[in-house]
């Protein structure tokens, strides 16, 4: 195949690797991007597809962890703000009675 058909097939893996990570169903995307089954499995069986689709697969999981990890975060530091001022009431109450 020569560099154009490379390139062709490159870029179908990504677009498709993608719409497919953002749930599109597989006939949707093959009737949006005008590709007969035969040129479909192609790209989906191609080595390209699974590496592009297991790489946007892992920034995808990255991005989710970094936004849970900052998440999480917050809510452990505010929980323990609010626990060291509950121990700090709980102390002048037994102090107090």
């Amino acid at each position: 195949m020569g560099k154009n058909g490379t390139l062709t097939v490159e870029l179908r893996a990504k677009e498709i690797a993608r719409r497919m990570l953002w749930g599109q169903p597989q006939g949707e995307i093959q009737s949006e991007l005008g590709l007969s089954y035969a040129q479909m499995k192609y790209v989906l069986d191609s080595p390209t597809f699974r590496e592009t689709l297991r790489c946007l697969q892992q920034m995808a999981y990255q991005e989710l962890d970094e936004r849970f990890r900052e998440e999480m975060e917050t809510v452990q530091s505010r929980a323990r703000k609010e626990s060291l001022t509950a121990v700090d009431c709980l102390i002048d109450l037994m102090k107090k009675s």
